[in-house]
Formats: C-alpha cells, structure tokens, sequence
C-alpha cells in the first residue's frame, strides 16, 4: 500500500516539474 501512494506522488511531483518547466 505504502508503495503506491509514493509512486502516486512521485507522478504527480512530475507532472508539477513538466508543467513548471514549460
């Protein structure tokens, strides 16, 4: 469970990083 929820946040720091760059 505890996996998933960090994957989760790690896509979504991502997507912030991708859109902040842009």
């Amino acid at each position: 469970m505890l996996t998933i929820t960090v994957i989760g946040n790690f896509i979504c720091f991502c997507r912030l990083r991708d859109r902040g760059l842009e």
